[in-house]
């Protein structure tokens, strides 16, 4: 059997902030994900965890290196391309759901399927609530952010994330903010998600029962990833 190449793969990636005194985030950093692979990204606060999930998906540019997702090479990509790779190919949950207080949970699902503009509007509404109804949200779908628990906002984030069918999911803290049963139930939703949409799944994490159920995990401190 014929092993796939990885869906991303970093090439000595580096971010570096520039000032008086330039501080690197990123160091030199190879990476390679497939697809349907849960990767946990761990290490101590202040390390680079956050620099290097938000270099993977595409919403910070390298100083140098280069990111190559499905097969094109992003770090060398304009700005409308990335954009586009993210909205069509990645999702996105962070510690906080940033859900919009003035839509209910289906509409704010259904905000990244409206903006990509490939998929006609009742087919993406039946998308939305057939995963909100598998996030077990049916009876929620109609309500705002303000009527939900963390762990139910949680979830809208997630379906969100997952709306305009995503090659990977990128996730901050996912579970930092929300109670140990609503965190459970988030830990568990995500290890399935790999497995039934086949989708990569690269997540940065305190949570050590979190890790250990990834796949693999990839160790950073002061910016740079461990052997």
């Amino acid at each position: 059997m014929v092993k796939q190449p990885p869906l991303l793969r970093t090439e000595k990636l580096t971010r570096t902030l520039t000032g008086e005194i330039p501080i690197t985030l990123v160091k030199q950093a190879d990476v390679a994900i497939h697809a349907g692979e849960f990767v946990a990204i761990v290490g101590p606060s202040g390390s680079g965890k956050s620099s290097l999930l938000y270099l993977l998906g595409l919403l910070d540019k390298p100083t140098s290196g280069d990111l190559f997702f499905d097969g094109m090479n992003m770090s060398t990509a304009t700005e409308h391309e990335r954009a586009r790779t993210r909205l069509a190919k990645m999702g996105f949950v962070f510690q906080f759901h940033f859900l919009l207080p003035e839509f209910s949970a289906l509409e704010n699902v259904l905000l990244p399927m409206q903006q990509l503009g490939e998929v006609p509007f009742e087919q993406g509404k039946a998308r939305a609530i057939e995963l909100l109804t598998r996030l077990g949200l049916k009876e929620q779908m109609h309500k705002r952010p303000h009527q939900l628990s963390g762990g139910q906002s949680q979830r809208v984030a997630i379906a969100r994330a997952l709306i305009n069918k995503p090659q990977m999911l990128l996730a901050d803290e996912p579970t930092g903010n929300l109670d140990s049963t609503s965190g459970n139930t988030v830990k568990q939703m995500f290890r399935e998600l790999a497995r039934t949409e086949n989708c990569a799944l690269a997540i940065v994490t305190h949570d050590d029962s979190f890790s250990a159920q990834a796949d693999r995990t990839i160790h950073i401190v002061d910016g740079v990833i461990q052997p």
